[in-house]
This record gives structure tokens, sequence and C-alpha cells, in this order.
């Protein structure tokens, strides 16, 4: 070949093939890198929920139990209120007997 041929259309063509490889594997890179950033966001958002959830349900729990001396308290009030009420008409029959 002749040596201006080589210098003016064959190292241009080769130079510009090289350079469009370099860019395509750097596109390849840059996709896999913002590719794996998205799975790290998206796993932390499920972190976060999950978390969320879970102390969620712990509050309600605790509050349950915070509440249950008070329910038992109020339930054992009620049943007493209960047995008095029922015992009211046996009262009356035994002094009108």
């Amino acid at each position: 070949m002749d040596k201006e041929l080589i210098d003016t259309v064959r190292r241009p063509a080769d130079a510009e093939a090289f350079k469009m490889e370099q860019l395509s594997e750097a596109k390849k890179k840059i996709k896999k890198v913002l590719t794996a950033l998205a799975e790290a966001e998206k796993r932390k958002c499920i972190g976060e929920a999950e978390a969320g959830s879970i102390e969620a349900v712990g509050k309600a729990k605790a509050e349950k139990m915070r509440l249950k001396p008070e329910d038992y308290q109020q339930y054992g009030e009620a049943a007493k209120t209960t047995n008095a009420l029922e015992a009211l008409p046996k009262g009356r029959e035994s002094l009108d007997g």
C-alpha cells in the first residue's frame, strides 16, 4: 500500500475503530455500575420498608401488653358488677320470703 494512503485513510480508520471499541466497552461498564447501584437502592428500600413494618408490629405488641392490666382490671370490675346485679333478685326473694 502506498504510504500516503496508509497515513490518510488506514491509520485514521484504525484509530476511529479503536475509539469506538473503547467507547462501547466504557458504556458496558457504566451500564453494569448503574445496574448495580439501582439494585443496591432497591434492596435498601425493601430493607427500610421491612424494618418499618417490624417496628410497627413491635410497637403494637408493646401497646397491647401495656393495656393488658387495664383490660383485666376493667374485666374484673365488670364481673363484680354483674355478680352484684345477679345477686339483687336473690336477695330480694330472701327478704320477701
